[in-house]
């Protein structure tokens, strides 16, 4: 009976770890969607094989996001891009709004093209665009929806000047004497937005309402500047007043100020209820603004936790360093002088200070014998090696969603183990490592506005100066990494299941903490030494098979249905 019952539970392993692996080819092979758009958003997801016919030889234009889904900057602009994306929704038949997840390997090749280095970017796409064409970039960093509304009605405007288009709603400002507009009351009705050169708002207004029913043809725009105004305008309204919604009416000889430092949203409304609803199409909800967080009661057990938290897994360093390479280093295609001293400086720690049991050491010296590093040669010697891992999961660095944990996390544990692999070694410069991170980081790390943050945390380097002993450089970066952690803690970014924390706990190494509850620099070293100084191959947690299995298949399930 015994072995009976054991050998139905060895098949029901069996049956679960194969289910395991099913599910999770499904989510190598795209078939589980990770990114961070669904069809449910107003955000069209683009990839290598959609995005040559969505954007070729086309009527309208294209606003695409190029993001990557561990950027955590990328994680919290979604949901101001899926929010402007459906403000603009009438403007569809003028611009499209798309994005392109560049984690996924299948995509590489597109980002590439559009010569995509950081993350998040925006390129804007010209209408009947061919092939050849990748855009241009837009080049402000702010990322409010009021921001890239008014980014966006520049480009329209451009395109619309450049190409000629006249099937599309003029953007121009009305011209000529304001009193002829007044002469003109007798012929028609007209709404008139005034606003100086720098306001958005009429031009919003227009693309807001074209095509749509009665009245909308009766809705112009006009440029006044202080003090040239039209006396009548003038004994009325001040340059604060700006921008101001008056309307003509009918035979009048006259005008009425309807409304002062009009929003867009207000002068539409005002109109829309003018016209008696005839406007419908016109009338969209805005839902609040910005998406609010998804909270979640679940929380991890003590084994997943060590796993999570307290495991280093040399195949998770070796993943990282072969994504950083023939990911990010090979997106920026022909290297500058710095950045070609940053790659040989970050390629000659990890040949040095990587564990020596690593199967990647070999193919990195043979990397670095290359006279000329650049793509090409990364590609040829490292491409094949990379594609392996690429279908290895994460392990230590696993979230409780795909979009938490991986490179980012990755990143982190390579640079813990290397400073502390070249303090147990005590071989060259002490801050030697950690000036390797900061030219890797501010050369190539593709969340742009991360490694804006480090570099400036690190004073560009100058704080490395003052480092003399190879112990102070694993506290430094220890003590860097906790305040990043202090200020991401319960945002957006942050796995609820794995939330970020003070590192270590004091529950995990209570010799670490003084009895007044400052660290104690000696334990803080041993531990992190013991930590990141012997990564392993496999788990050297509790957790059973099952309870393993159980929750991959949770973590894929999980995938699935958010």
């Amino acid at each position: 009976t015994k072995l009976i019952l054991l050998d139905s539970l060895l098949q029901e392993k069996k049956m679960i770890k194969l289910t395991a692996s099913f599910l999770f080819l499904l989510f190598m092979k795209g078939v589980i969607s990770v990114g961070l758009y669904s069809p449910e958003d107003d955000v069209i997801s683009l990839d290598t094989g959609n995005i040559n016919s969505a954007v070729t030889g086309k009527p309208y234009g294209w606003m695409i996001e190029f993001y990557a889904t561990w950027c955590g900057h990328c994680r919290h602009f979604a949901p101001l891009y899926k929010q402007f994306a459906k403000e603009i929704l009438p403007w569809k038949d003028i611009l499209k709004v798309g994005a392109v997840d560049c984690a996924n390997p299948e995509n590489e090749d597109v980002c590439m093209k559009y010569k995509i280095t950081g993350y998040p970017s925006i390129k804007y796409i010209f209408p009947e665009a061919d092939e050849e064409n990748i855009g241009v970039f837009r080049t402000s960093w702010d990322k409010s929806v009021e921001a890239l509304k008014r980014d966006t009605i520049f480009y329209i405007q451009a395109m619309q000047w450049e190409q000629n288009i006249t099937h599309w709603p003029s953007l121009d400002a009305v011209e000529g004497p304001f009193e002829d507009l007044i002469e003109n009351g007798g012929q028609k009705e007209m709404f008139i937005i005034l606003e100086d050169e720098e306001s958005y708002t009429g031009r919003e207004v227009l693309l807001d309402i074209h095509g749509t029913n009665r009245g909308t043809e009766n809705v112009a725009r006009m440029v006044v500047k202080y003090p040239y105004m039209n006396d009548d305008i003038k004994n009325i309204l001040s340059n604060s007043d700006l921008p101001a919604l008056i309307r003509i009416g009918r035979g009048q000889s006259n005008f009425d100020v309807l409304r002062t430092e009009v929003s867009a949203r207000e002068a539409e409304t005002i109109i829309y209820n003018h016209y008696n609803g005839m406007l419908s199409t016109l009338a969209p909800t805005r839902p609040q603004r910005p998406d609010q967080p998804v909270t979640t009661s679940k929380k991890a057990s003590a084994d997943q936790l060590k796993r999570r938290r307290y495991t280093v897994m040399l195949t998770d360093l070796e993943k990282t360093v072969l994504y950083a390479l023939t990911h990010e280093v090979v997106a920026h295609g022909e290297l500058s002088d710095d950045q070609q001293y940053a790659l040989v400086d970050f390629l000659n720690v990890l040949i040095e200070f990587l564990p020596r049991s690593s199967a990647i050491l070999t193919s990195l010296v043979k990397l670095s014998a290359v006279g000329q590093l650049g793509p090409e040669s990364i590609k040829e010697t490292l491409e094949e090696l990379s594609e392996v891992y690429e279908n290895q999961e994460w392990s230590s660095c696993r979230g409780s969603k795909p979009k938490f944990g991986g490179y980012p996390c990755g990143q982190w544990m390579l640079w813990h183990t290397l400073t502390v692999n070249q303090m147990k070694e005590e071989q060259g410069d002490p801050a030697r490592v950690l000036r390797a991170m900061n030219g890797y980081i501010k050369h190539f790390f593709g969340c742009r506005e991360c490694s804006n943050h480090f570099v400036a945390m690190t004073k560009d380097g100058e704080d490395f100066k003052k480092i003399v002993t190879y112990q102070e450089s694993v506290l430094y970066l220890w003590e860097k990494h906790n305040q990043v952690n202090a200020r991401l803690s319960g945002d957006t970014s942050d796995d609820p299941v794995f939330p970020k924390f003070q590192f270590p706990s004091s529950s995990q190494c209570s010799s670490c903490y003084l009895t007044d509850g400052s660290p104690d620099e000696q334990e803080i070293l041993m531990f992190l030494s013991s930590m990141y100084g012997s990564p392993v191959v496999v788990s050297n947690t509790s957790t059973s098979l099952f309870s393993d299995l159980t929750y991959s298949l949770g973590f894929l399930l999980g995938a699935m249905l958010t």
